[in-house]
């Protein structure tokens, strides 16, 4: 019987690591390339599009307008989009550069390449750029999808999450 008491004692610890790294992980402060920091935390009510991506990814590049358009149309209604830059070779500067001359509407989140692959684990991990995480009003990942969007895509999923 021991043998399964350390099992469960094992488990229910486990559990209680990875629900305090979740926990962490949606408090920590993500730094925003125009300045300031964001949380996952600070978004809750809203409905969230966190789109991972990097300056050297053509598909990525190739959604970025209608990310804008989707953060125009649905801003007012309760949409956050969020660029979370993953994995790329710039320095902050060249980022900030690339954020100008793509016409970024939304806020751009960055860190330590740790961080930002906890924040990916922790909203259910990436296969590839872009990967797009679509939350809900409560905080859950209702939708993740890889690869680029387009608008008629992105609105497809975004109304009912906005409740249209």
């Amino acid at each position: 019987m021991k043998p399964f008491r350390f099992a469960v004692v094992g488990l229910l610890l486990m559990l209680w690591i990875t629900h305090a790294a979740a926990q962490s992980i949606a408090e920590h402060p993500f730094p925003i390339v125009k300045g300031g920091a964001l949380s996952m935390n600070d978004l809750k009510g809203k409905v969230v599009l966190v789109n991972f991506w990097a300056t050297w990814c053509p598909p990525c590049r190739d959604e970025i307008p209608d990310l804008r358009a989707m953060q125009n149309r649905f801003g007012s209604q309760g949409l956050q989009v969020v660029g979370a830059n993953f994995m790329d070779t710039v320095d902050k500067d060249d980022l900030a550069r690339f954020i100008d001359e793509f016409s970024f509407n939304y806020p751009v989140i960055t860190g330590a390449k740790s961080d930002m692959r906890a924040l990916a684990q922790h909203l259910g991990g990436i296969m590839g750029l872009p990967t797009s995480f679509f939350i809900n009003r409560e905080g859950k990942v209702t939708y993740i999808h890889t690869g680029s969007l387009d608008e008629a895509q992105l609105i497809k999923i975004l109304q009912p999450m906005l409740g249209q």
